[in-house]
């Protein structure tokens, strides 16, 4: 058998967790410090790595945010599925097909511009 055209993914060397990095802090600054670290769903230690090495911490806000969107944007489709299916099942009872349709050409229009603040957000990550 070849190889051919497949690469393998090299492992990082295990870091050598044997040697403890101790500071000093005050009660509020421990308190400061760990909620940070909860925020971004990371370890104390992974936080404090991170930080100390100057590296980007990346946001689980856009993440959840994206997540949302994309709920509400799912939400969006779904409504307009309803109205299309009402327009032509019972199309005239209740409101005009004319006021029917000016509501659904406001949900894609809503749906375009959550898609557009969705891919704005990931673009900035």
């Amino acid at each position: 058998m070849s190889n051919m055209g497949k690469t393998t993914k090299a492992c990082p060397p295990a870091r050598d967790r044997g040697n403890p990095f101790k500071g000093y802090v005050n009660e509020q600054e421990r308190i400061e410090i760990t909620a940070r670290a909860a925020r971004l769903h990371m370890s104390l230690s992974d936080y404090l790595r991170t930080v100390g090495l100057g590296e980007v911490l990346k946001s689980t806000v856009d993440a959840t945010a994206i997540d949302i969107m994309l709920k509400i944007n799912a939400d969006l489709g779904r409504l307009g599925g309803l109205l299309k299916l009402w327009l032509t099942t019972r199309c005239g009872e209740g409101a005009t097909s004319s006021q029917v349709n000016a509501l659904l050409r406001g949900v894609q229009t809503d749906q375009q511009a959550l898609l557009w603040a969705i891919s704005a957000v990931r673009r900035s990550r």
